[in-house]
């Protein structure tokens, strides 16, 4: 039967090597993440450097399988890096949580700031706080446009909690349908009163026509006993009638062109 035992003079290459080996794997975690921790640790304002935990723990892993696959190591050097192993997980650890605080505190503040925003939005435009009319269907809706569009650019830029900026969106929404609805009401209510309006100058045209037509036939009839006045007097006072009656029918000619103007105008911004 052969002898399998490795030769001591061998035995201890391969410790030293598999240390190393480790060592190296060690320090490349720190040369990579130890200075983001303490950045992460120490900074107050956002910067474009965060750590990518994701790709930390998968080397985190990969170091920690490579301690149980290389053997052998020597037991006091093994000791010593896996102590060292583990105080750059702890160091990660704080940074982690570090990192997750920071980002709690920006999504509160974003939250905040947001929210007021809405209530701003909901305070000038009569809206309760989940986008309802606070006194009844009416209210102001110039300006929602432009002041929703500053909400929205917001909520798509900043960071949220999931549900903070699901929350945010659907109160947002609901004031576009609030608005939308009242503006819809209005447009309603104006076309009415526009189309009663329309109404009441085409009676007060028919009206207008009617009067033209009666004075028409008055001014003829007037023509008429001019004509075949028997004396001077009298035709002189049927000239007076005559001058009388077509100043009423000037008048009656430019009230009917005033008031077709008006229902032209009245129905090209009802068609509008």
């Amino acid at each position: 039967m052969t002898d399998q035992r490795i030769p001591p003079d061998e035995w201890r290459r391969m410790q030293r090597e598999n240390g190393q080996t480790l060592e190296r794997a060690i320090i490349d975690l720190e040369n990579d993440y130890n200075l983001g921790f303490m950045v992460e640790l120490a900074r107050s304002i956002r910067m474009d450097t965060d750590i990518n935990f994701s790709d930390l723990w998968t080397d985190v892993k990969s170091v920690q399988e490579q301690f149980i696959t290389l053997r052998p190591t020597d037991r006091s050097q093994r000791d010593e890096l896996w102590g060292r192993f583990n105080r750059f997980r702890d160091a990660a650890r704080e940074a982690q949580k570090a990192c997750n605080d920071r980002h709690n505190r920006d999504c509160t503040d974003n939250y905040n700031q947001v929210n007021g925003e809405l209530n701003n939005i909901a305070n000038k435009y009569d809206l309760d706080m989940i986008g309802n009319f606070t006194k009844g269907n009416y209210g102001p809706t110039k300006g929602f446009r432009e002041d929703a569009d500053e909400v929205r650019h917001l909520l798509t830029t900043l960071k949220f909690r999931r549900d903070d900026r699901e929350e945010l969106w659907n109160r947002l929404n609901k004031m576009w349908a609030s608005i939308k609805e009242r503006n819809e009401t209005k447009r309603h209510e104006w076309q009415k009163s526009q189309q009663e309006y329309i109404w009441k100058l085409e009676e007060r045209l028919e009206k207008s026509c009617a009067f033209l037509n009666s004075q028409n036939d008055q001014l003829y009839e007037l023509r008429e006993k001019r004509d075949s006045a028997r004396t001077d007097d009298f035709r002189q006072t049927v000239e007076g009638w005559i001058s009388s009656r077509e100043d009423k029918i000037s008048d009656a000619e430019r009230q009917i062109d005033e008031l077709k103007d008006k229902i032209y105008e009245a129905k090209a911004r009802l068609n509008e």
